[in-house]
């Protein structure tokens, strides 16, 4: 699962984005996770629609994670995964 935001951050040595949650993967019971800008790309493709709503390059904060997946059998008995997220800006 791909978290991304997208904020305008000037000095990105100064300040980050910060995400934690419910989840061990978000860092449950931890400090905040330190989450990575994406690297420049070009306009064209996927990032298209970036360029358009934001009318020039936008470089998002971007943290992966990965959940195990349920058999097949046990979905019929299983709850449905709720966590909760947030993110922080840190200077």
């Amino acid at each position: 699962m791909k978290f991304s935001i997208y904020y305008p951050v000037e000095n990105e040595f100064d300040q980050g984005l910060y995400i934690s949650g419910s989840l061990k993967e978000l860092g449950r019971d931890s400090q905040p996770i330190k989450m990575q800008r994406k690297p420049p790309q070009s306009t064209s493709g996927s990032n298209q629609w970036l360029y358009n709503k934001y009318g020039q390059e936008v470089r998002p904060w971007e943290y992966t994670i990965t959940l195990n997946n349920i058999e097949n059998q046990l979905i019929k008995d299983q709850q449905p995964i709720e966590f909760t997220y947030q993110y922080y800006l840190i200077n």
